[in-house]
């Protein structure tokens, strides 16, 4: 019996992330994720081609992020009798998180770009085959009794799972995305779901970087928007509509209630964040434990209590925009579009008012053209045509995801005979790589494509195309 590990895809750079682990039942995948196409062009999938030869016998969603997930109804359809696996929140996530993304590629198509790469009736029959996995059991995959999952919680977001998967060849541990310490909505992580696996896939998205003081990072920007409020402006924060919008509101739904917000300022969630939400505020269980005993409290409750509100219109967008001060939450998180890219068109020439990011800001991005014309000339382009930025602009390192000191930490606890690095630009992949090393780890950096065995030694050999 041979163990196999094939980086489907999220290996060198991050989006599209899927792992497969061949065992004797076949293979296990973990995520199914999609990254969209620039401009319009088509997504980037992972390679599912690779399974060709050897049945699905499970898939395992570790969270509802779009480079997680993003393609799990194409794989559901190709692999129709798998059954597919989740935490309970990650399970309900699904059906708001896909259906915007279909609503995304149809709204693409429309506008000439490529035709979706999966269907409702795709998305609707995957959905309809979840089911929970819960932390800390063990759970014997349907159809294939010699092989095993177990997860725990990575926090990297509500309902986030790192997986283990354990065959008679050997066991794999992949991370999925490890959460960073003290957010306010996610638990704290929880120490890998195997000891001593022939494998560790780990992701490394900040492994080349410590984590800035988070109270700090919170209090700058409690300040900057009661700034902002008390001149007269809008505070704008294009969050992810999964994670970061809620963190950002938790933090400053609580600085309202301390009074250290303008009094009576609305805190507007915009779009499918409000969604999203809901689904938390469903979820006490699975939330911060500290975040928990607010959820249906009449005044403390993030998601539902003054001064939250919610817009859900473009009319009411206007009218909140022309009214007294407020804050706005909205998607998208880079300002690729979505409400907040509407909001940062308006207050652009304002002066009294601020955008502020709280999340991941690639450098191809909106958002990191924002950050480059408020520290250069000034001047950025917005809806193809050339802008001056009088607005406040600045940015706040609240990030999800593990910096390099905790993401060492986990791989010790995990304790495996090697470790792949996935899920990080070079940079961050060769920093945490050298990290390990010098503590006596092996590490191997694969790319999309290869595929990874332990015996009869463990080495790295590139797929068939």
């Amino acid at each position: 019996m041979t163990l196999h590990v094939a980086f489907l895809g999220g290996a060198g750079a991050i989006g599209a992330s899927s792992i497969a682990v061949g065992g004797p039942d076949g293979w296990v995948v973990v995520d199914a994720g999609m990254q969209p196409g620039e401009e319009g062009g088509a997504p980037r999938l992972p390679r599912f081609d690779l399974l060709a030869g050897a049945p699905v016998a499970a898939i395992v969603v570790t969270h509802a992020h779009g480079d997680h997930c993003g393609a799990l109804p194409l794989l559901a359809a190709q692999a129709p009798h798998a059954p597919i696996y989740a935490s309970m929140a990650t399970q309900r996530l699904l059906p708001l998180m896909l259906g915007d993304a279909l609503a995304h590629m149809e709204r693409t198509h429309a506008a000439g770009g490529p035709p979706p790469v999966w269907t409702r009736r795709d998305l609707e029959q995957a959905l309809a085959r979840v089911r929970p996995l819960h932390p800390g059991m063990l759970t014997i995959v349907p159809g294939a009794p010699r092989t095993a999952l177990r997860a725990t919680s990575s926090g990297h977001i509500v309902g986030a799972l790192s997986v283990g998967v354990r065959t008679p060849a050997g066991a794999v541990v992949v991370s999925g995305d490890i959460g960073a310490p003290r957010q306010r909505t996610a638990p704290a992580p929880q120490p890998p779901p195997f000891v001593g696996a022939a494998l560790l896939v780990l992701e490394a998205t900040y492994g080349d970087r410590a984590a800035a003081d988070r109270r700090a990072e919170e209090q700058r920007l409690e300040a900057d928007v009661a700034a902002c409020l008390a001149r007269g402006g809008h505070a704008l924060i294009p969050a992810f509509a999964l994670g970061r919008a809620q963190e950002a509101l938790c933090i400053l739904h609580a600085a309202a209630r301390r009074g250290d917000l303008p009094r009576g300022a609305p805190i507007y969630l915009d779009g499918l964040a409000q969604r999203v939400a809901a689904v938390y505020a469903r979820r006490p269980a699975d939330v911060h434990p500290a975040l928990a005993p607010l959820l249906g409290d009449a005044r403390a409750d993030p998601f539902r209590a003054p001064p939250t509100g919610a817009l859900r219109s473009d009319a009411q967008r206007r009218a909140a925009l022309q009214g007294p001060p407020a804050v706005f939450i909205a998607g998208s998180g880079m300002l690729h579009g979505g409400a907040a890219a509407v909001y940062a068109d308006a207050l652009l020439d304002d002066p009294r008012s601020g955008i502020f990011l709280v999340g991941h800001v690639t450098a191809a991005s909106p958002g990191a053209a924002l950050l480059a014309a408020a520290d250069g000339d000034g001047m950025v382009w917005r809806a193809g045509r050339l802008r001056r930025v009088r607005c406040q602009v600045a940015r706040y390192a609240l990030s999800a995801h593990a910096d390099a000191d905790a993401l060492v930490a986990y791989a010790r606890a995990a304790a495996p005979q090697q470790t792949a690095l996935v899920h990080g630009e070079d940079a961050a992949r060769a920093a945490l790589a050298q990290r390990l090393r010098a503590s006596g780890m092996a590490v191997i950096l694969p790319d999309d494509g290869a595929v990874w065995t332990p015996a009869p030694r463990p080495a790295l050999r590139a797929a068939a195309r």
